[in-house]
């Protein structure tokens, strides 16, 4: 049974759109439209450098990138909001609150196995028999 306290591992999203800092901002589109993912991470040198959002594409456009002229370095978010793969529901739905973001890297062991949304924690969480009380 899903309750609170149960770890994300279950639900977290294999972080599938993966870019490099040297990536344009037209290959960052790409990858994230043909992706089921609303972020790309920023790989350099086996490490995550940050991720870049659907939201930071289109505010680099608003301000007049060229997007074969801007490079995922240049816009991506390195502040990362991050939690453990052994982290409960509970604390991954207060750290997005938190941060005030709608998805978090999951980390094991300094690795990104993944993704977690907001959206994804809450189904999990509300469908529990916990939420009921």
């Amino acid at each position: 049974m899903t309750t609170l306290d149960t770890e994300v591992g279950p639900y977290v999203a294999d972080a599938t759109c993966v870019i490099q800092t040297s990536s344009t901002l037209r290959e960052v589109a790409d990858a994230i439209a043909t992706s089921d993912q609303t972020l790309a991470v920023v790989i350099t040198d086996g490490v995550v450098a940050g991720v870049v959002s659907e939201g930071d594409v289109v505010r680099a456009l608003h301000d007049g990138a060229d997007l074969d002229q801007v490079w995922a370095a240049d816009v991506m978010t390195t502040n990362l909001i991050t939690i453990s793969a052994r982290s409960s529901l509970r604390d991954a739905i207060d750290t997005m609150l938190g941060a005030r973001t709608h998805q978090v890297l999951v980390l094991d062991d300094e690795i990104v196995p993944g993704l977690l949304s907001l959206a994804e924690a809450m189904t999990a969480v509300t469908a529990s028999k916990e939420w009921a009380r």
